[in-house]
């Protein structure tokens, strides 16, 4: 009876043990069971973490990063410095004065003497490119380091410069500023300075046009024409400097 018993069992002891072979968990890895030197504690154990978050920069330097991008353009950022774009107006054929109220043009001479009051003119004023390439939607972040570039050149190219006397450039100034902010001019200024604008008109026109073909549209020609308009500036005159091309 024991041997039966033995001889029916013997077919469910090796079962159990080809069963146990089969689900046997694998054997760990030398030190697997070490902790991890990253890993947390408590239901942590064994699993790695994430690398630690980069060290956050200051909002005070990300603010200035959004502002210095989003900043509407000005004047002075269009502007070379100031020996600089006064030696291209130095290289401009004639000079400019206001003498009893007659334009005089003379030419400019190879060093300025010295005392005496002449700045150095942006024909197309850089408040007026300035504030057409804002209203145009557009921002030093937006346009890019090249286009900047290349703005800047135009501007303060000799083509767009004059050697004016004092008085007239301040006058010329205040008209454009008055037009950017949609006010009159003063007469005094107009009767002053309309004879040089009038003169210099398709130099500044020239130079609107090649910065609208930078960024695209016609925004700056437009806001410089509207100046010229409120000038009583209408009527073109060839410039001195097409004389010598």
């Amino acid at each position: 009876m024991r041997w039966s018993l033995i001889f029916h069992l013997f077919p469910v002891f090796a079962a159990l043990l080809a069963l146990d072979g089969t689900f046997a968990l694998p054997a760990p890895r030398d030190g697997a069971l070490a902790l991890n030197a990253r890993a947390g504690t408590g239901s942590g154990l064994g699993v790695e973490l994430p690398n630690p978050s980069p060290k956050p920069v200051p909002t005070r330097t990300l603010v200035k990063r959004v502002a210095k991008s989003t900043q509407a353009v000005k004047a002075g950022d269009l502007k070379k410095a100031s020996k600089t774009y006064r030696n291209a107006a130095m290289k401009s054929p004639k000079m400019y004065d206001v003498v009893k109220g007659v334009l005089k043009k003379t030419n400019t001479p190879a060093k300025m003497v010295s005392g005496s009051n002449y700045h150095a003119d942006h024909i197309l004023e850089a408040q007026t490119a300035a504030k057409a390439i804002s209203g145009a939607g557009h921002t030093p972040g937006s346009l890019g380091k090249k286009k900047w570039t290349l703005i800047k050149n135009v501007l303060n190219d000799p083509k767009n410069m004059a050697m004016l006397a004092g008085d007239v450039n301040t006058a010329k100034g205040r008209i454009c500023k008055a037009g950017l902010n949609n006010c009159p001019p003063n007469p005094a200024d107009v009767k002053l300075s309309q004879a040089y604008m009038k003169d210099t008109k398709s130099r500044g026109q020239d130079a609107a046009a090649e910065i609208d073909k930078i960024i695209g549209g016609n925004a700056v020609q437009t806001m410089h024409k509207d100046i010229l308009a409120k000038a009583g500036v209408k009527r073109e005159i060839i410039s001195e400097w097409e004389d010598l091309e």
